[in-house]
């Protein structure tokens, strides 16, 4: 990676206020930009933003933004965007690339449909979920909201959050975005996942009532309510019992008698 490899910040004597980042150019102006931004994240705390009072922070929130895209594969300058600069900017940026509550849709969407190829499904807000996948697993839980309510009474207010335009973006980039497969996995992958959260959470999921809780710890929450509901009419099978009795203790201790 040349030069910019032993350096966390190639320019750490650079200031907003001292950078002309319009007249910068090719290697020169990306490097310079880079560590423009690691140096407002180690001063502020966050990346900057396109509503930040301050036009530098203005420019490099846009010039962020720009090469998110690039990492996505999208925009004009995507050729440019090399390893290397990849490489620096997870370096002296780390985090650069997860997409902002504030990103547009349209970069949300460029960016869910990298990750789907990438990791061969949709994102989802399944627990344990890396934070770029909460954040493109809402987006698609956001649009399939956004695109029900616009179908079911498109007059609404909140239908306006959609458009066909939007609709035919995530066609493109994503097909069968709004019709999630729904595998049917067997018992013992169940009882994995929910001896696996019992594990990590120190709790039970929660179930189909839960407000908060993301979808998936809801599915597996409602899975064990209806396993419970098995044994109080006792159709869960002896085999069945002993597997959850073994794998996750007091799993049904709801079911069980006071003495």
């Amino acid at each position: 990676m040349g030069d910019h490899a032993d350096s966390a910040v190639h320019h750490p004597d650079h200031t907003l206020q001292a950078l002309d980042l319009k007249g910068l150019r090719g290697d020169a102006g990306f490097f310079v930009r880079a560590d423009a931004v690691a140096a407002f994240v180690a001063r502020e705390r966050r990346f900057p933003k396109k509503s930040d009072a301050d036009a530098t922070a203005v420019l490099l929130a846009e010039w962020l933004a720009n090469q998110r895209q690039y990492r996505h594969g999208r925009g004009v300058g995507v050729g440019s965007f090399t390893d290397e600069r990849k490489a620096y900017l997870d370096r002296v940026a780390p985090g650069w690339d997860v997409m902002r509550k504030t990103d547009s849709f349209e970069d949300s969407a460029a960016a869910t449909a990298s990750w789907a190829r990438e990791n061969g499904r949709l994102p989802s807000e399944r627990e344990g979920a890396s934070e770029e996948e909460l954040m493109l697993g809402k987006f698609v839980n956001a649009a399939r909201t956004a695109a029900t309510s616009y179908r079911r009474a498109p007059e609404k207010r909140s239908s306006m959050l959609w458009n066909s335009q939007r609709q035919l973006l995530l066609d493109t980039l994503l097909p069968n975005w709004d019709r999630p497969l729904k595998v049917r996995k067997d018992f013992e992958a169940m009882v994995d996942e929910l001896a696996d959260f019992v594990a990590r959470q120190e709790r039970w999921p929660a179930g189909a009532s839960s407000t908060t809780a993301p979808p998936e710890e809801r599915s597996l929450g409602t899975w064990l309510a209806n396993r419970k509901s098995d044994g109080r009419k006792g159709s869960l099978s002896p085999e069945r019992t002993a597997t959850l009795d073994r794998r996750v203790p007091g799993w049904n201790a709801t079911l069980r008698k006071r003495g």
